[in-house]
């Protein structure tokens, strides 16, 4: 913290200033102004007694209080568990794999192109039941991918949503405590 130093006004009124307004007009709490003295002659003032932290945070206009403390650390706890949980996740997203998926067209083509005795033996072959399970279960393990990288996918934005939320927490609390609170009397 800087050093603070008693400037007593003409009008007997005592004020702690810092080096840096060495110079500077100020204003006096009661509402004058007054002129700071060189940092040279401010140097030959006595040093002014350190206040408590309490009255530090209420003349530097923060209030700084337990439900605030708790709104910024649960931001602070959202936001670094949604981080860690989007890293995870990231880490964890299936890569695309590239599944055979053939086109009717090219099927036709490669056909047509057979000799008679090839395409009877591919017809004798077409019949067992078990070819068709065999593309049936790739089918079926592309989509499978292609859901499971959808599920990573929406994960990694809901965390994201609530690492913005938890920024946002944390941005509340710190404007709230630059807010004086309102006192009824």
């Amino acid at each position: 913290m800087p050093k603070q130093y008693l400037l007593t006004t003409p009008d007997g009124e005592q004020v702690s200033v810092q080096e840096k307004h060495a110079g500077e007009r100020i204003t006096t709490p009661s509402g004058k102004q007054v002129e700071v003295p060189t940092l040279r002659e401010l140097k030959k003032l006595p040093l002014a007694p350190e206040l408590p932290a309490a009255e530090r945070a209420a003349s530097s206009g923060r209030v700084w209080t337990r439900g605030l403390g708790m709104l910024f650390s649960g931001g602070l706890a959202i936001a670094a568990i949604g981080l860690v949980v989007i890293g995870v996740l990231a880490y964890l997203t299936p890569v695309h794999v590239d599944y055979p998926i053939v086109k009717q067209e090219v099927v036709t083509k490669e056909l047509d192109g057979l000799p008679m005795s090839e395409l009877l033996e591919f017809w004798n072959r077409s019949k067992d039941p078990q070819i068709f399970e065999n593309l049936r279960g790739q089918m079926t393990g592309y989509y499978q991918h292609l859901a499971l990288r959808q599920v990573f996918l929406y994960a990694i934005l809901g965390c994201g949503i609530g690492v913005l939320l938890g920024f946002g927490l944390m941005a509340t609390a710190i404007v709230m405590a630059g807010k004086k609170p309102n006192r009824r009397r």
